[in-house]
């Protein structure tokens, strides 16, 4: 079989190349939590850098299917696949993966932060380029203030002090979803939200708009 390019709505999995070192290592081969709970260490410069120079002799063999995982939308590189331990007797094989877990911390538009996982960031990024100059000059700030932000072991991400300042974030927070996104508020200004929202009345408008 070997490695054959296959494609989904949103991904293609296909050969690495040598070209692919910054986008592996910013996305998941040096990231500790992509291999949290395997016996391999994340990958240094030098490293995928030997990978991928010899990735094209690998793939000369019919045996190889080792896949890079690349976004269609930005081509970021955000992961591996492979085929390990096939056996032709059995026909079973064993399938390895890693993905990476980067994200886009930046200002929201109430005092809180939005966390945006890789794909949205991506669609934000590529609807600001469609924009007139001026438009796309005024997403200068946003853009400036986004912090790109990786979890350690524990699930833990550090919050840069201007976006604290910006969200008024002293201690306690209240994390909530929003759609294809996260958003992050300090805890007093979530309690003053919901105060001022949750009500039958805010729902009922709400609901009204939305033709539910």
């Amino acid at each position: 079989m070997g490695t054959v390019e296959l494609e989904t709505a949103r991904l293609r999995l296909r050969r690495f190349q040598e070209e692919d070192l910054e986008s592996c290592l910013v996305n998941w081969a040096a990231d500790e939590t992509v291999f949290r709970y395997i016996s391999q260490e994340p990958r240094t410069r030098a490293e995928m850098e030997a990978f991928l120079a010899g990735a094209e002799e690998a793939y000369a063999s019919p045996e190889t299917c080792y896949w890079a995982i690349e976004e269609k939308e930005g081509r970021r590189v955000i992961g591996e696949i492979f085929v390990d331990d096939f056996s032709r007797r059995s026909g079973w094989c064993e399938v390895d993966y890693k993905l990476g877990s980067a994200f886009y911390l930046s200002v929201g538009v109430k005092e809180n932060l939005t966390l945006y996982p890789m794909e949205t960031w991506d669609k934000l990024r590529q609807r600001v380029s469609e924009l007139s100059t001026t438009d796309m000059a005024s997403m200068d700030l946003f853009f400036a203030s986004a912090q790109l932000c990786e979890t350690d072991k524990q699930w833990r991400f550090q919050v840069p002090s201007y976006l604290k300042d910006y969200a008024k974030i002293d201690r306690d927070v209240v994390i909530t979803g929003n759609n294809d996104r996260a958003q992050i508020w300090s805890a007093d200004n979530w309690k003053a939200k919901t105060q001022q929202q949750l009500n039958p009345e805010t729902i009922a408008n709400l609901m009204k708009n939305l033709g539910i």
